[in-house]
């Protein structure tokens, strides 16, 4: 018979993060899964008409600052990523309507660029019911490229800790 503690140490990583994020002609989406005190983070990022680079990956929030990744790892993307990975959520809403509505929309084609990033969370510092994002930030290879930056939520973030 297996032990309580056994089964726990045997469970897998906790998905923590699963969004993109689409602006002007430019996305991004993330996949973060945390095992034991490691944020493992995949970042696939697409801009129309341009390689994009991976410019920097950041976990944020109160006592640990502007958390750097240890490692980070480039992915070569497959065809799957192009196809499963970019439905983004679109939100309208505005003045006149007052209820946001979100539609699920494909972005139009472009290059891809695929990104692991581990990081090495400090327990300790973790605080509970307090706001924590990662920001990633994505840069056009071309002479002149453009900055883009996403924000994504990292809901419930302290309470995996907790257990």
């Amino acid at each position: 018979m297996i032990a309580e503690e056994q089964i726990q140490e045997v469970a897998g990583p906790i998905l923590v993060l699963y969004e993109a994020k689409e602006r002007t002609k430019s996305a991004v989406a993330v996949e973060g899964y945390l095992i034991d005190d490691i944020f493992e983070v995949t970042v696939i990022a697409k801009m129309y008409g341009t390689k994009p680079l991976i410019h920097k990956v950041l976990v944020v929030g109160p006592k640990l600052g502007r958390l750097s990744p240890q490692e980070r790892q480039t992915i070569y993307p497959k065809a799957e990523d192009q196809e499963a990975f970019y439905k983004t959520k679109d939100i309208e809403g505005g003045i006149i309507r007052l209820k946001k509505r979100e539609k699920e929309k494909k972005l139009k084609e472009g290059a891809l660029t695929k990104e692991l990033a581990r990081f090495k969370i400090p327990t300790d510092k973790i605080v509970e019911n307090k706001r924590y994002q990662l920001w990633v930030k994505i840069e056009s290879m071309q002479r002149g490229g453009v900055f883009e930056s996403f924000k994504f939520e990292l809901e419930d973030f302290p309470k995996f800790f907790s257990q």
